[in-house]
């Protein structure tokens, strides 16, 4: 039978039971156990108060203590079909290319460091574990999707009886170290429009010159090109409609459509120059007899590959001279162009970010974390302020 514990609620007002302690809110914290027909029976011995911001960490503590009692019932079975289980349970929920993620990430990073059952994990399995991936050269972001997958497989293991601790979830995430210098190289690289006018003089491929200007002037995402058909594209309009994606992740097929990242369609407006670009393509593919509205725009009957695109990438910028970025930095590249003609017109540049969040497919949230250091020095700003003052003394 498993153990549970919760935070003791008010019965008329349903909130927490809670006071402060040396300036901590303290929670009444309660203990109990279900059994086989669901019923709850409260351990009162081990009602216990708890300092903290929500008391979990003590709570997890207590469960880790009652394990050990007899009356918490596990199945004990071989971790690996512990992970396969719930790999199964995230095919049933997500998208395929969602769950090969987490297939891929299970079968490399977690299945082959635990060749254990279940009851007889421990603490230490998973600290060991942890040093054996912060030997591989993994961002800390990487290690921490790692991480939550792991928290996650257990959380679904605890559900299900098959363990009863959270062991990973009792180690938190993986922290960087404080000494790490972040260098100036790991932001986000892009080309500024003179360097995109020398790149794209270089290209004498319509097909891929076009490809690239679309890219530029779109900042859509690599898969939401390579799975735009000609219906998708609203000349009269001046709109190009984004509703699906191109994903390789897949177990049966070498690609496959799918919706969009965010699950969300927008319409991205087209300006002259792309407009008349998009028409010049439209009509050189339209003289083909076996031409339909259904091909997609880049590629025909199938669409353009990433190995295709990544060859011609990298020839075309070897050509020009200018350094390569990679496809998804020509995203950057036109948010970097608006951020930049924007602020020389004097722009409300909150305005700019809510129309870049709706053209890009971001939350502004999104937006401000990955593009605010595009923007011009706001201390140089503060400094202004300063002298200003200075000035205003010296008179």
């Amino acid at each position: 039978m498993p153990v549970y514990v919760e935070t003791v609620k008010d019965v008329k007002t349903g909130k927490k039971i809670e006071k402060k302690v040396d300036g901590q809110k303290q929670y009444y914290i309660r203990t109990y156990i279900t059994d086989e027909y669901g019923n709850r029976k409260q351990i009162t011995r081990h009602n216990k108060e708890w300092l903290g911001i929500d008391g979990k960490r003590e709570a997890m503590a207590e469960e880790n203590k009652l394990q050990g009692q007899a009356y918490i019932n596990t199945k004990n079975i071989p971790f690996k079909e512990l992970c396969n289980l719930y790999l199964e349970y995230q095919k049933q929920i997500n998208k395929e290319s969602t769950y090969y993620t987490y297939f891929q990430l299970i079968q490399k990073w977690i299945i082959p460091y635990f060749d254990k059952k279940t009851k007889d994990l421990s603490q230490n399995n998973f600290i060991v574990w942890r040093e054996a991936i912060n030997k591989n050269q993994l961002s800390i972001n990487m290690k921490n999707k790692i991480h939550m997958v792991m928290v996650n497989i257990l959380k679904y293991g605890i559900k299900y009886n098959y363990i009863t601790v959270n062991f990973e979830q009792n180690l938190g995430v993986f922290k960087e170290k404080n000494e790490t210098i972040k260098k100036e190289l790991q932001k986000i690289r892009y080309i500024t429009y003179e360097q995109f006018k020398i790149f794209i003089s270089h290209v004498d491929n319509i097909h891929w010159k076009t490809f690239f200007i679309f890219l530029y002037y779109t900042g859509m995402r690599k898969g939401e090109v390579q799975a735009l058909t000609w219906e998708d594209i609203d000349f009269n309009n001046n709109q190009i409609l984004v509703t699906k994606n191109l994903t390789t992740k897949t177990f049966d097929a070498s690609y496959k459509i799918t919706n969009t990242k965010t699950k969300e369609n927008r319409k991205v407006d087209m300006d002259i120059f792309l407009k008349k670009t998009m028409l010049e393509y439209y009509n050189i593919k339209n003289k083909n007899i076996e031409f339909s509205i259904t091909d997609f725009v880049f590629g025909d009957k199938k669409p353009i590959s990433r190995t295709s695109i990544d060859r011609y990438k990298k020839y075309y910028f070897n050509k020009s001279g200018i350094p390569e970025i990679t496809t998804h930095e020509f995203r950057h590249s036109h948010v970097s162009l608006i951020i930049n003609e924007a602020v020389k017109k004097n722009m409300d540049m909150s305005g700019v970010f809510i129309m870049l969040s709706e053209r890009m497919g971001h939350t502004i949230e999104v937006m401000q974390q990955v593009y605010m250091h595009l923007f011009p020095n706001i201390q140089n700003q503060v400094v202004d302020i300063i002298n200003n003052l200075d000035k205003q003394d010296q008179k």
